[in-house]
């Protein structure tokens, strides 16, 4: 029977919930400002196949760099690119959700296919959250969430999420979902530095 995940939407509800994961509504919006920043800035003569890919890993390096501060360590194992929050007791992942993304309304897919680390991560989901699981060799003892977002026509959408479940290699059941913020595409210029060991600053101007 497929699991029905909790959704977290009131903003101090997700305030609330992320504090005891370790995040804060302004740090995930900050790698979404990043991954925007990157996503716009992708012209017709960059390749096609770095389209997605450039801004995805933009995203996970904001992700690395905004969090690195408070503790949180990267990891990294065949291309399975997280960040671990300073206790080991969870670890972030990013990807690319499609248009339920951030809509408490309805279900939430990842928009391509994951592979067997993905598979071994929400195996050890389920194995944690007592669900029926797969037998997998070497479940590392912590939950692996989601940060999903996706550009729609009024800004970036993004939720924190965790998953249960695949379908069609597609992560599809989940958990858990925290509805983050609309980080909306008003005429926001974004200018992004200090990308070093001081830690990770955003600037903010509007466009003249």
């Amino acid at each position: 029977m497929p699991v029905k995940a909790k959704m977290i939407v009131e903003l101090e509800d997700v305030r609330r919930r992320l504090a005891e994961l370790g995040l804060t509504i302004e740090a995930l919006l900050d790698v979404l400002r990043h991954y925007a920043l990157s996503l716009n800035s992708q012209t017709d003569d960059h390749p096609s196949w770095g389209r997605g890919i450039s801004p995805a890993s933009e995203a996970v390096f904001a992700l690395r760099s905004r969090l690195k501060t408070e503790g949180w360590t990267r990891q990294e194992e065949k291309g399975f690119a997280l960040t671990v929050h300073p206790d080991g007791k969870l670890a972030v992942n990013i990807a690319k959700g499609d248009e339920g993304t951030g809509d408490p309304k309805v279900n939430v897919e990842t928009s391509s296919e994951k592979g067997i680390c993905t598979e071994a991560a929400i195996g050890t989901n389920q194995y944690l959250l007592d669900l029926p699981a797969p037998e997998v060799a070497g479940l590392i003892q912590r939950p692996t969430w989601y940060l999903l977002f996706r550009k729609k026509i009024n800004g970036i959408h993004a939720e924190l999420s965790l998953p249960v479940g695949l379908v069609d290699k597609h992560i599809s059941l989940w958990r858990e979902r925290i509805m983050l913020p609309v980080l909306p595409e008003d005429g926001v210029e974004v200018s992004v530095g200090g990308f070093d060991d001081g830690g990770f600053e955003v600037k903010l101007s509007r466009k003249k």
